[in-house]
């Protein structure tokens, strides 16, 4: 592929491709909401092992566990019988533990597609195909300690070729920050007008969702209680804490007196979400759910976010 921003020809894609005429990888050069997100099938479908990139602080690596500030380099060929080579590459990409993460497609918004890391889109880079001159050895044909048949390699010190080749393409990919990022000509921070003009679309959005199912609505977003607006209809009473996206991605924080209300006030709290807020005003209604092993999910129509827990939380969707 050329731009690895839309559906365009994939060689070489695996099976997937051949049968379906389309993969994840086609996206992962196409910034939404100032974020590039990466996919690659890896084998069985079992996502990055982490434990083959760094040691985890405390015990094992546990699944959909994080780890930030890696270098992801994207390799390819341009077609059958042609060298592989690297395309591009997520400079301090945050990498996820066995786990793939959902996004709506972002050709139909329709079922979702899955992607194993994210970054920033100004540290994600993609070279022009004139460029792409690194070649990456290919074991069955260089010998041992290669990339080889498998989609991810990671690198390392396991043979005196192995070593070598990640010494050498830590430094190229290192070499390729500073070029024009990935997308239209780079991103330039979202400035306070652009966070209110969503934070104020998603509110007025909420506000009119809940009044046309007959709720009277009250804002207490500056009263510090750990929810945006307050509900009520016929003696019931919600609270409704708004998290408005530039995109479509789910990538939004709870902070701690959020969570932690979110928590003791489970069976009256949503999570109110809205997605491309300042194109559209469609509201997501999340139900906090308590797991049997103590982790908390939010499920909406057909959407299953995951909260992982920090001193607030962190969510994303997984279904």
């Amino acid at each position: 592929m050329d731009a690895y921003d839309g559906p365009a020809p994939i060689v070489g894609g695996g099976s997937h491709v051949v049968e379906n005429g389309t993969g994840g990888e086609m996206w992962n050069f196409a910034p939404v909401g100032g974020r590039c997100f990466g996919y690659v099938m890896s084998r069985y479908f079992a996502g990055l092992d982490l434990g083959r990139i760094a040691a985890r602080e405390g015990g094992d690596w546990e699944e959909g566990d994080e780890l930030p500030g890696v270098d992801v380099g994207f390799f390819a060929r341009s077609g059958p019988g042609a060298p592989q080579v690297i395309v591009g590459c997520y400079l301090g990409a945050t990498v996820f533990h066995r786990a793939y993460r959902r996004r709506p497609d972002p050709a139909s918004g329709g079922d979702p597609i899955e992607y194993l890391c994210e970054v920033d889109e100004d540290d994600a880079f993609l070279l022009a195909p004139a460029e792409r001159h690194w070649t990456v050895p290919y074991a069955p044909v260089d010998g041992r300690g290669y990339p080889g048949q498998s989609n991810v390699w990671y690198g390392g010190d396991a043979t005196p070729a192995a070593a070598a080749l990640t010494a050498k393409a830590r430094t190229y990919l290192g070499s390729l920050r500073g070029r024009r990022p990935a997308g239209p000509g780079g991103r330039m921070p979202p400035d306070q007008d652009l966070i209110r003009a969503i934070e104020d679309r998603s509110m007025k959005a909420v506000r009119r969702h809940f009044r046309s199912l007959g709720y009277e609505v009250r804002f207490v977003h500056r009263d510090n209680v750990g929810w945006d607006m307050t509900a009520t209809r016929e003696g019931e009473e919600l609270q409704l804490e708004v998290k408005g996206h530039l995109g479509e991605v789910v990538h939004f924080e709870l902070s701690p007196n959020e969570y932690a209300t979110m928590r003791a006030r489970a069976a009256t709290y949503r999570v109110c979400l809205v997605r491309n807020a300042l194109a559209r005003d469609e509201v997501e209604v999340l139900v906090p759910i308590h797991e049997g092993n103590g982790a908390w999910r939010l499920r909406g129509d057909g959407v299953l976010i995951e909260l992982a827990e920090r001193v607030g939380a962190k969510a994303s969707q997984v279904a």
